[in-house]
């Protein structure tokens, strides 16, 4: 090489020297002669390099992967259904209030307590209810008294009515005596008509002793009215004793308290409201067009945040009038009712735990059996973790980890009033691509499917999903029918891999 530098550098002085005292032939013939000599340079480096042994990089060989099942990709008639937000409600909210005015003396429960039916939950100043109470009871027993004394004056009028009767059945024998003797003239006239006076006179006592019994009957009456209203008077003021003492109506559970101790009650005046805990119901707003196609009865999912599959509830009520102002009606689901029980908050807490455990264990096996991440190389050839602990439920299961409720809720966990819930409803059907949700992997907000080529190359392609449907999940783009994907996705499954058999 240092050689050939100076031969270099000579051709340049003899390539100057002419140039400045001579002719440009000798300074052509010069640069013809430097190129050729840069060129054998180069092809001699070349030679000597070839010679040296060194050989190129080898592409490295494709990943070999078997027991990896393979589904051909076709299109199938899927339920057009649409999703409308809700509010869950209690079928069965009391707001209890006080019939009489008076100060709160006790107030027993608060928000969130489970009550029973006939439980005191408030208790008003009850001394004018109980003075009230105690003076209808002796007009109660004034009354009786009254009843009492008429059923006596009844008596007493009857059996005089039986002597008046008994006076007049004497006073007509003797009259019919005196009148047979008189008509023989046995007897004068003035004995006769004595007789007969007298007659008259017990006739008389008999009428005046029948209204004097009639008398002492409507007495009576008039005591037993008033006896029942004495009564009823009694009745009304137990009713007040009950407005003192306020329990609930139901079995349930108590969502708001208005008031405190030593404030006033008053009539209409909110204390507590309680609501039937067997009982709920979605209340979704539903838009005129889509009511054509819903029925009193329907079955419809219903789709909680917190909940990893739906509730199904019926269509109960279907409002008739519509909003104006929004154009939707009113549709009510019943959706069943709370598990009764105590120690929820508990149990929460627990099922915490143990799902914490249990993904702390997996995670553990997983790192030891190689299923988590063998340093395979991913849809873009960068080296990663294995995609097989990014599938969507595998995602699901991490999220849920770290949320506040990572169990299966049960509905006395979901059912709760002014909970948010999205309504399904059908509304005829369609034709869309429908894979195995097993068979899509996530990288952060992508997701995508491993396609197999002819050749069983396997092959990464980003897809868009759409709704999921009974373990399926919809394709809306970056996937054809007819394609072949795997319907599962394994350990060392990568882009590139090329499928085997057992």
């Amino acid at each position: 090489m240092g050689d050939f530098v100076k031969i270099s550098e000579q051709i340049e002085e003899e390539r100057v020297g002419p140039q400045m005292g001579s002719s440009a032939g000798p300074a052509v013939r010069a640069g013809r002669l430097r190129r050729f000599l840069w060129g054998a340079a180069a092809a001699a480096w070349l030679l000597l390099w070839g010679c040296s042994g060194e050989k190129a990089p080898a592409p490295p060989e494709a990943p070999r992967v078997s027991g990896v099942p393979v589904l051909a990709v076709r299109e199938t008639s899927v339920p057009e259904t649409v999703e409308f937000p809700g509010t869950v409600k209690a079928a069965v909210a009391s707001v209890l209030s006080s019939k009489v005015l008076g100060r709160i003396t006790a107030v027993h429960v608060r928000e969130g307590d489970p009550v029973h039916k006939g439980q005191v939950l408030v208790e008003v100043d009850a001394r004018q209810v109980t003075a009230g109470l105690r003076q209808a009871e002796a007009g109660l027993e004034q009354a009786r008294f009254a009843v009492r004394e008429a059923e006596e004056a009844v008596c007493v009028a009857k059996a005089d009515l039986q002597a008046t009767q008994a006076e007049r059945e004497l006073a007509r024998v003797t009259f019919e005596r005196f009148k047979n003797l008189f008509a023989r003239e046995s007897v004068s006239a003035q004995e006769y008509d004595q007789v007969a006076a007298r007659y008259k006179a017990a006739s008389a006592q008999v009428e005046k002793a029948r209204r004097a019994v009639q008398a002492a009957q409507a007495r009576k009456a008039q005591a037993l009215a008033l006896e029942q209203a004495a009564q009823a008077a009694l009745e009304d003021a137990r009713s007040l004793l009950d407005y003192v003492r306020i329990a609930s109506p139901v079995d349930g559970v108590v969502t708001a308290k208005h008031v405190e101790v030593s404030q006033m009650a008053a009539p209409g005046v909110p204390l507590v409201t309680v609501e039937d805990t067997s009982r709920y119901r979605l209340e979704v707003a539903v838009p005129e067009s889509s009511l054509g196609f819903i029925r009193l009865g329907d079955p419809v999912p219903v789709f909680f945040p917190e909940a990893a599959e739906p509730i199904t509830g019926r269509v109960s009520e279907i409002v008739p009038a519509l909003d104006p102002a929004s154009r939707t009606a009113l549709m009510k689901i019943e959706l069943g009712g709370r598990e009764k029980g105590k120690g929820e908050r508990g149990k929460v807490k627990g099922e915490r735990l143990k799902v914490k455990g249990e993904k702390e264990r997996e995670g553990g096996e997983g790192v030891e059996k190689g299923e988590k991440s063998d340093g395979s190389r991913g849809p873009d050839g960068s080296a990663q973790a294995q995609i097989t602990g990014t599938q969507p439920e595998g995602r699901q299961a991490e999220e849920s980890a770290l949320s506040p409720l990572p169990f299966a809720l049960s509905p006395s966990t979901l059912l709760r009033s002014g909970a948010f819930a999205r309504a399904r409803f059908r509304v005829g059907e369609r034709t869309a691509v429908l894979v195995p949700r097993e068979a899509v992997y996530e990288r952060g907000q992508l997701t995508g499917v491993f396609v197999v080529e002819a050749d069983g190359t396997v092959r990464a392609r980003l897809v868009r999903l759409g709704k999921s449907l009974d373990g399926k999940v919809e394709v809306l783009s970056g996937l054809k029918p007819g394609e072949r994907i795997a319907s599962r996705i394994v350990p060392g499954l990568v882009d590139g891999a090329r499928l085997v058999r057992n």
